[in-house]
């Protein structure tokens, strides 16, 4: 078995290079749409890489009927309710996959349920912290769809966003959500590239009335977070895996040592 992470990006590249017998469909989200433009796009590009295979995508999927249409044989996944140690239905629904994917391919479920419950998040995706009295939850979220998914869970004081690189202005789209959200604080910090004045002008055309900080470098972050530390939840997401790692290890160590 050759298991393959593929790129929304490369789609039609991949289905040249592999024989794929089966996909699993983590997500279809607002990303890349700088190459997608549209959804509509997007879904058709998805339709054409599934067909003739063996094709898991959500009980909830949005276009489960056209994907069904041209799988060779489709199965929905639902949310993994046994016990894991990665946070959120996002997440739980991603654990659902993949015991999908394992019990098609006749793995046994005490397997399953032990690889699962065993797995802890990888580097720069979403893990929780505890400072003082607050929950820190960081991890990378780069789209719009990817924020929402987390706002929708929990109840955060303050959200700190890094910005994306100068040429990917479509990304700036997850302020618009932050700003739907309307936490009480919002700090920008340097995520992929330093564009945060990009990000300070898109906050004050959307017109988001709460406070507004900008964080130059991690010893500001951290005393952000220490200003914070008294409130229920704080979020840090946005762009930049290498920044989100590095908050998240500094982090990690204030929380062990608190």
């Amino acid at each position: 078995i050759l298991l393959v992470e593929v790129c929304d990006m490369t789609l039609d590249f991949c289905n040249y290079c592999f024989d794929f017998d089966m996909v699993g469909l983590t997500n279809i989200g607002n990303d890349h749409m700088d190459v997608h433009k549209t959804i509509a796009n997007y879904k058709n590009t998805l339709v054409r890489f599934f067909e003739g295979k063996t094709v898991f995508t959500a009980f909830n999927q949005d276009f489960n009927a056209d994907f069904k249409e041209v799988a060779s044989k489709a199965i929905p996944f639902f949310e993994y309710d046994e016990k894991l140690q990665v946070w959120g239905r996002f997440n739980a629904l991603n654990a659902g996959l993949a015991a999908a994917i394992a019990t098609e391919l006749k793995i046994p479920k005490d397997i399953i349920m032990e690889s699962l419950a065993d797995f802890k998040a990888v580097e720069g995706r979403m893990n929780v912290y505890k400072i003082n009295n607050a929950s820190i939850f960081v991890g990378k979220t780069d789209n719009s769809d990817a924020l929402t998914s987390v706002l929708n869970e929990n109840d955060f004081y303050a959200l700190f966003i890094g910005t994306p690189r100068a040429n990917e202005e479509h990304r700036l789209s997850i302020l618009d959500e932050a700003v739907k959200y309307n936490p009480e604080v919002i700090v920008l910090f340097p995520g992929l590239d330093d564009t945060v004045d990009m990000g300070l002008y898109r906050l004050n055309r959307l017109g988001y009335e709460g406070r507004i900080e900008v964080a130059n470098s991690l010893d500001e972050i951290i005393a952000l977070i220490a200003e914070f530390s008294h409130e229920d939840a704080l979020f840090i997401g946005g762009n930049g895996q290498e920044a989100i790692i590095e908050i998240q290890e500094r982090i990690r160590l204030l929380s062990e040592n608190l």
